[in-house]
């Protein structure tokens, strides 16, 4: 896909909407301006509010690009791995149409599918293959068409994160990525070129604030100001919990955890089943770093306590980094940056 000089890039999350505009000059990447708009909880319910925010913002930003580029939420998104045996493109493609239900779990009719052929030998050849449902592709679309916005790319936000890794750190062997977002998160394991695991985890920043609300029972505002200044060891240290107390495979806002330590653990051993995943299934690959991103990552000593936990292989990743020496830390634009930083790689092939 061919942009002009600059790239608008649109990441639509849980809490808020972010925009990055961005251009490449001299072989590197510039941020031209960035934007922000906060979402309501249940805005992603109400189109109608979705798209007078998302028109506001841009108004706000006196800008109206000539396209922009989004992602898909990786919660609905299916991603597989899938070998098969060697054919043509032709083959491959009509092999897809009439078996895809197989590796996908839901009706071919009702979903829009790409793939991406990895490595092919005589024998055998891999593919990475993603699939979307139709209503859910339209539905951003449609956001997209009544904001007067001409959406040119639909990515996933897995590619996105990872193209993101690999613009700033030119990464060549596998790495993980853990994106801690406001009401959920991902750990994606994936290179340049391939995605090996995409887990969606049911927490995030937000689940941090709800435990704090319920235990001291502040209002949002007072959550906010305290998680500011908040001292997470010190909390932890309060905190009385069993030892051999289950650490649950999902939680939903309001429903629980009941303590920040729970939820620590949560997101600990989340990470290590991916790792001990990734290291079965693919145990010829190294992996190279565990990235630690996104806004709900930034929580005062959420990072220090789970690198302790994993002996110290977290590093964090700022997105603005060289791009907007001007302001603050922010990993909240991950996913926008790595959509600008997905189309460049791609062009430059």
């Amino acid at each position: 896909m061919v942009f002009s000089k600059e790239i608008t890039a649109v990441d639509i999350g849980s809490s808020a909407i972010k925009v990055a505009r961005m251009k490449k000059k001299r072989g590197q990447l510039q941020m031209i301006d960035t934007g922000r708009a906060s979402l309501p909880a249940e805005v992603l319910e109400e189109p109608e509010q979705l798209v007078k925010i998302l028109a506001d913002l841009f108004s706000e930003m006196k800008y109206r690009p000539q396209y922009v580029t989004t992602a898909v939420s990786s919660k609905n998104v299916i991603i597989r791995n899938i070998e098969f045996p060697s054919m043509s493109e032709k083959e491959l493609s009509q092999a897809l149409e009439l078996g895809a239900e197989e590796y996908l779990t839901f009706p071919i009719e009702n979903l829009k599918f790409k793939y991406k052929v990895l490595k092919q030998n005589q024998e055998t050849m891999e593919i990475l293959l993603a699939a979307i449902n139709n209503e859910v592709l339209d539905n951003y679309v449609n956001i997209f068409e009544r904001a007067s916005l001409n959406l040119n790319v639909i990515n996933v936000q897995p590619m996105a994160l990872l193209s993101l890794v690999h613009s700033q750190l030119e990464i060549t062997d596998p790495v993980m990525v853990v994106d801690i977002g406001a009401r959920g998160s991902r750990i994606i394991i994936g290179d340049e070129r391939d995605i090996y695991l995409v887990r969606n985890l049911e927490a995030g920043g937000e689940t941090f604030s709800d435990i704090l609300k319920r235990k001291y029972d502040l209002s949002q505002k007072e959550v906010r100001e305290l998680k500011n200044s908040l001292n997470l060891d010190e909390e932890l240290t309060k905190e009385e919990i069993e030892p051999e107390t289950e650490v649950p495979k999902t939680f939903s806002p309001g429903e629980g955890p009941t303590s920040l330590t729970s939820l620590l653990d949560y997101f600990v051993k989340e990470i290590e089943r991916s790792l001990e995943f990734f290291d079965k299934k693919y145990n010829n690959l190294p992996l190279e770093k565990i990235i630690f991103t996104g806004g709900g990552s930034m929580m005062n000593g959420l990072e220090d306590k789970i690198n302790s936990r994993l002996e110290n292989r977290l590093e964090s990743l700022d997105p603005l980094k060289d791009l907007a020496p001007d302001k603050k830390v922010n990993r909240d634009y991950a996913v926008a940056v790595g959509l600008v930083a997905s189309e460049v790689l791609a062009n430059a092939v």
